[in-house]
């Protein structure tokens, strides 16, 4: 028997029942019904724009589903818009608290559906929101500054019970609490993924040329942890509360400027992050309130039978509800293994930005009746999006090895075997495989219990440049040079070796620094012309890119990548004749070089300038680079159906991008897969429609 509840416990929770309850002023909540409301609207508009692009909630496409909701299927035809339009709506009732009972509960079913349609579309902001639309349902937050209110003045009330704005407050503080014990990773207190991430948003306003210094990295990670673990204390203390919420506000638009993926996440928080100050704040600011409610002078001792929600019993439902909101971030901890590898306990968990990996799968498909084996193309069955996702995450490769298996017994094959081979780089490691590849995974189950086919993360995270190598070796180097008596070159090789290291290392504004003090120890280095022309090409500043190759083919002319490199550069200023001219100096060079083929085939065929285009000339160098390369390069695959597309052969065109786009999809490069599918769409335009002057844009 447990021990029974002492008189003492009872009178300690009745008086935080009391306080729980006691009114409070419904300002704020009136204020973060209309944010609320406003999110979910332009999430909605949002949403219309992802079914547009992507496609995967229209019903055409295998789905990812949720453990135990396999039962939610998109609507049929056009019903997916008319789900989002009359979401919409419901959403903008909420916003100005029109029926606001009927409509907020309507707007959480309403959004949770399309939340839970699939799984590849998952995002912490977008489970935010749908915990906050199942909150609202049961907080009368239409009572003030609403059309309620207006139409039925009896209802309109100024006080709230005090346990409304706590739930939102902590609902809203959740994320950040465990975002930051998330972070307390090895692999993020080592700078990554941030270092790997910042490297990639150099263009970021203001700072953005400092993103590739490595300080930048841990400056990111540790500010990171201790904004999510602090911010919610200081905002919750009235001494700190502005300048968290200044820090939270800098935070907040930050990350719209660098992930704009995240929509309207940013101005959401800007604005709910307010439920933390004193909850008649808005009355400060704005006269609102007084069309739709009593005096606003002063506050009744309690709050109207109308606006009373909920009892002591109801504090205990929300007590567990939020029990269990804290215990779901924990619960990867009953799994074996790194959750940043596994993805077990990964859901539902507020780890932001945790990872960051680049993968490839390959999927194959066997009937043990003949023991024939075949290669199954994931394309066939879902989008880009869906495979990008799914590639590093263990469930989501089971459940679709289990859809594949059930589609080849429908087409006849009476027993079907699915294995996959997965290799996946996490934050920065060499790839290793992520799933046994010997494991049949059409016959293991589907559950949330620990999987035991998934390998364990075995290589370290670990500087990927071996620097120890390289200093033995440069060091040797300089010696030898300094006892020949050749100290400035020797010292032009230690600030080269420098630089080699900074760009191995991915820290490029150094390694800048140290490439142009060895052009100033010694100008006519060929590597650090190479390197920093390298580095600079591959950051955008061409014309500097440009004057070191020109500076470097002065000297060696025979050099056929500096050739090739300039060529690039050239065509990307527009300089095609220029371009050509080196492009084919490479091939004289190295005939058997499949790219600088390439690149004259792209410039003759996809250049709409009568003087440049010449889809016969693109033919011969787009399959003579096909031919060099083993029809095995993916972008090589995409020029030459660019010059059949030139030559008006458009069934041939869309026949070799579709290999060219299944051969970018095996080797994981979901830029070139996206580039090849906007130019099929507009090969099957011009074969159904006729040619066009329309040319393919550069890739």
């Amino acid at each position: 028997m447990g021990k029974e509840p002492t008189q003492k416990d009872l009178n300690i929770f009745m008086r935080w029942a009391r306080c729980l309850q006691s009114p409070v002023d419904m300002a704020s909540l009136a204020w973060f019904r209309i944010v609320f409301g406003g999110a979910l609207l332009a999430q909605t508009l949002l949403f219309g724009q992802y079914i547009s692009s992507d496609g995967r909630w229209l019903g055409t496409h295998f789905h990812f589903s949720f453990v135990g909701f396999s039962w939610l299927h998109p609507w049929p035809a056009g019903g997916m818009f008319w789900h989002l339009c009359v979401l919409g709506l419901l959403a903008f009732c909420v916003m100005i608290g029109f029926c606001y009972q009927i409509t907020s509960t309507l707007c959480f079913i309403a959004y949770t559906y399309v939340f839970l349609l699939d799984k590849s579309t998952y995002q912490n902001h977008w489970y935010l929101l749908s915990l906050i639309a199942f909150l609202m349902v049961f907080i009368p937050a239409g009572r003030a500054a609403s059309v309620d209110a207006w139409l039925c003045p009896k209802r309109a009330c100024t006080t709230i019970p005090r346990w409304t704005i706590w739930a939102l407050r902590i609902q809203i503080g959740i994320p950040f609490f465990f975002g930051g014990i998330a972070k307390l990773h090895p692999d993020w207190l080592s700078g990554e993924p941030m270092r790997m991430i910042l490297s990639q948003k150099t263009d970021f306003p203001i700072i953005g040329s400092l993103f590739n210094e490595p300080w930048m990295a841990y400056l990111y990670s540790y500010s990171g942890v201790l904004l999510d673990l602090l911010v919610v204390p200081f905002l919750l203390w009235r001494p700190t509360r502005m300048a968290a919420y200044l820090v939270a506000l800098m935070f907040h638009l930050s990350n719209l400027i660098m992930f704009p993926e995240i929509g309207v996440f940013p101005w959401f928080m800007i604005g709910a992050t307010t439920i933390f100050f004193e909850p008649k704040w808005p009355r400060s600011l704005t006269y609102i309130f007084r069309r739709t409610t009593h005096s606003l002078d002063t506050l009744p001792d309690s709050p109207t039978p109308e606006c009373h929600a909920g009892n002591n019993h109801f504090l205990v439902l929300f007590a567990i509800y939020f029990a269990v909101q804290s215990g779901l971030p924990l619960r990867h901890w009953l799994y074996p293994g790194d959750v940043n590898w596994t993805q077990e306990g990964n859901d539902f968990a507020w780890r932001m930005k945790m990872t960051h990996v680049r993968s490839r799968a390959q999927f194959y498909a066997t009937d043990p009746t003949n023991h024939k084996t075949w290669e199954i193309n994931p394309m066939d069955y879902m989008v880009m999006g869906q495979l990008v996702n799914m590639r590093s995450r263990p469930a989501m490769i089971l459940q679709f090895a289990s859809a594949v298996a059930h589609d080849l017994q429908r087409k006849g094959h009476h027993t079907i075997e699915v294995r996959a081979k997965v290799a996946v780089s996490l934050n920065g490691r060499r790839s290793q495989m992520l799933i046994d590849p010997t494991v049949d995974l059409a016959a293991k189950p589907r559950n949330h219990l620990p999987t035991r086919w998934i390998n364990p993360l075995s290589i370290p995270l670990v500087q990927r440049f071996d620097r120890k190598r390289y200093e033995q070796h440069f060091s040797r180097t300089a010696i030898e040079m300094t006892n020949l008596g050749l100290m400035e070159k020797a010292e032009a090789v230690q600030a080269d070796h420098y630089g080699q290291v900074a760009k191995a290392e991915h820290h490029l504004s150094q390694a800048i620094k140290h490439f142009r003090q060895a052009l100033h120890l010694n100008p006519e280095s060929v590597t650090a012309h190479k390197q920093l022309a390298t580095i600079l090409q591959s950051g955008g500043k061409l014309d500097l890119a440009i004057a070191h190759w020109v500076y470097l083919l002065r000297n060696q002319p025979e050099d056929a990548d500096a050739h090739n490199n300039l060529a690039i550069a050239l065509m990307n200023k527009g300089h095609f004749a220029a371009a050509l001219q080196h492009f084919q100096q490479a091939i004289e060079i190295r005939p058997q070089w499949a790219t600088p083929h390439n690149g004259i085939a792209w410039v003759l065929a996809s250049n709409p300038d009568k003087a440049v285009h010449n889809p016969s000339q693109a033919m011969h160098h787009a399959q003579r680079a096909a031919e060099l390369s083993g029809h095995a390069d993916a972008s090589i695959l995409d020029t030459l159906a660019v010059a059949y597309a030139a030559t008006d052969q458009f069934h041939t065109a869309i026949q070799v991008a579709k290999n060219a786009r299944n051969l970018a999809i095996q080797n994981n490069q979901p830029q070139v897969v996206l580039e090849i599918e906007s130019r099929l769409k507009l090969y099957e335009h011009l074969k159904t429609n006729g040619t066009g002057t329309q040319q393919p844009s550069h890739p």
